[in-house]
């Protein structure tokens, strides 16, 4: 199941990060944030602006007093 747009997330009940930059992708494929918030909360630099943009659509599930994150899909912004 994924989305391909921020309506399609709505009806999944995903949560959407949008503007994800290059270097923050190539961080969370590469295992390189330990937390959701580290990847939330990455600020990108200058040298992002020439790059690709990306849109990121996740769950997030409360279990066990503990948040749980799962990346449903993520897409180059165009």
């Amino acid at each position: 199941m994924y989305a391909q747009n921020s309506d399609g997330a709505k009806m999944l009940g995903l949560d959407v990060k949008e503007f994800v930059s290059q270097t923050a992708y190539e961080k969370l494929l590469c295992g390189e944030f330990k937390t959701f918030e580290d990847f939330n909360s990455f600020v990108s630099t200058k040298n992002d602006d020439a790059n690709n943009w990306y849109t990121c659509f996740y769950f997030e599930q409360e279990k066990n007093e503990k948040t749980k994150y799962l990346i449903d899909s993520i897409f180059l912004r165009q």
